[in-house]
């Protein structure tokens, strides 16, 4: 797993993701939104760096990406969440839910 503590402290650490993020495809490459949930973070942490906003590398590299994760989960999210199910329990939504409303509130 990514764990991205030392980002903020590293420009280095920030440039590598950025090229990794502009490098691949996340949309339609068989992600899920588990993935979605794991890497909006990482995202969020690069744009919010000291150096992140002057980098246009890591500014675009962060802007592809999102955009291919909202094209990905943008309707699944927005659906998962417009969606009030009276009744019975259902633990996968319930779990889908927190995870697209995690999602939702990074984007």
């Amino acid at each position: 797993s990514i764990h991205s503590d030392t980002l903020p402290h590293n420009p280095q650490h920030l440039i590598l993701l950025a090229d990794f993020f502009e490098a691949v495809e996340l949309k339609g490459n068989g992600l899920s939104l588990d993935c979605c949930v794991k890497l909006l973070p990482i995202l969020d942490e690069m744009v919010m760096a000291p150096q992140g906003w002057t980098c246009e590398h890591v500014v675009f590299a962060v802007f592809k990406s999102l955009t291919s994760l909202a094209d990905s989960f943008g309707d699944l999210i927005r659906q998962t969440r417009s969606v009030i199910v009276a009744g019975g329990v259902d633990l996968s939504r319930e779990a889908r839910l927190i995870k697209c409303n995690n999602c939702y509130n990074l984007f």
